[in-house]
């Protein structure tokens, strides 16, 4: 299971959803798309057509927003 997070430091459903996927037990790769140490994560955000954050991939399966009832859907399968 693969389980991307694009994700902001000023961002608040960011928060809440890392924190869902921590309580889980859910391991993610955070992607901050305003890390100015690395700004080529913004660049492969916006290269790939996203525009919001936070946008998860979950074994490629692309949910924007915080969606529990999506992350479940997206993991079962």
């Amino acid at each position: 299971m693969s389980v991307i997070i694009y994700s902001a430091s000023w961002c608040a459903p960011c928060k809440t959803a890392k924190k869902w996927f921590d309580n889980k037990g859910i391991a993610y790769v955070e992607k901050l798309v305003d890390d100015e140490n690395d700004p080529s994560i913004l660049k492969e955000f916006t290269e790939a057509g996203y525009m919001a954050t936070p946008t998860i991939i979950i074994n490629d399966r692309v949910i924007v927003g915080h969606n529990p009832k999506k992350y479940e859907e997206a993991l079962a399968s």
